[in-house]
């Protein structure tokens, strides 16, 4: 059952269209992943379902609730963390964790016990009484999705938040997303240039370009647009010769092929190609062949080839 439903939301900018017929729902307690280049859209579907934009057309309820007639308790649902670091820089993380507490009329006890348990859960409780300034960028962003969390939002969307951050802070952000789902029952929308992340985090993606929807559902079925569903790998004894990589390219359902010293890379059609008959190739050439791993095409290519363009251009 939706739990967000976004339905037919368009939008203009003066002659432009931003948003036509966007369509598409969120599960309760699920990551869903937003997906798309610069100038997708992206930002201003955020805005929409936030209320800090109004459609040209179209319709977004949130648990039943009508964002055109309920704004004001929808909004009290939802955390938001932008892209901008949103922190009083000449205070201290702990100040700003007490002021954001406080907004959300949070008070005494509780306040302090839930700034407490978002310096644990982000690794920055040796930072508390550091100010803002003097923290890393990565040290930031985790201190900046604490204070947007302390109301405990049934709700939470997220503006690329691991831009620019080193790996330990990344790590930091993903469990902690990760507790507020699974702990608590928190429903994630994210966005993000990094696939990767997508492929660890999201249960579910939609992917805009030009506005439009270009693909919905559970990462396997969108994997499951584009032909070239499989990588296979193949490791030998020796670098192969150039004939033998012209037998290989040439089998049935191989679409594209690599090789780097003792390496092969083939990107298959998994309809027409035969691991079989690759595999006797190479020993009918006299190639050891050290060991096979079949991977999954990564949703970046698959991005690529239904957008034509970088997640990052």
């Amino acid at each position: 059952m939706s739990y967000i439903a976004i339905d037919e939301i368009t939008k203009h900018f003066d002659q432009k269209t931003v948003l036509k017929n966007v369509s598409f729902d969120v599960r309760k307690g699920e990551i869903m992943g937003l997906i798309g280049p610069n100038g997708a859209g992206k930002t201003t579907l955020i805005n929409i379902i936030l209320g800090l934009l109004q459609p040209d057309a179209g319709s977004i309820t949130i648990d039943g609730l009508s964002m055109a007639k309920d704004e004001a308790t929808i909004k009290q649902m939802i955390g938001y963390i932008p892209q901008e670091i949103a922190l009083i820089d000449d205070s201290s993380c702990w100040n700003n964790l007490l002021y954001f507490a406080t907004l959300y009329n949070l008070k005494g006890s509780e306040r302090k016990a839930r700034c407490e348990m978002a310096l644990e859960l982000t690794g920055l409780t040796e930072e508390k009484g550091k100010k803002v300034s003097k923290l890393s960028g990565g040290m930031k962003r985790r201190l900046n999705i604490a204070c947007a969390t302390m109301h405990d939002p049934s709700i939470l969307i997220l503006d690329e938040p691991t831009v620019g951050i080193d790996p330990q802070s990344r790590n930091y952000i993903f469990e902690y997303l990760l507790h507020l789902n699974r702990d608590k029952n928190c429903t994630i929308l994210y966005t993000s240039h990094y696939m990767e992340e997508v492929d660890r985090l999201c249960d579910r993606l939609f992917i805009l370009d030009e506005g439009q929807e270009v693909a919905f559902g559970d990462k396997e079925s969108v994997r499951g647009l584009v032909e070239s569903g499989r990588q296979i790998e193949f490791v030998t004894e020796q670098a192969l010769a150039k004939d033998v990589t012209q037998l290989i390219a040439a089998l049935p359902g191989v679409k594209d092929l690599s090789t780097r010293d003792n390496v092969l890379l083939i990107e298959t059609l998994p309809a027409l190609f035969s691991l079989g008959q690759a595999i006797r190739v190479l020993e009918d050439n006299n190639v050891t062949l050290l060991s096979v791993d079949s991977k999954q095409i990564s949703l970046e290519q698959v991005f690529l080839e239904l957008t034509g363009k970088e997640l990052r251009e």
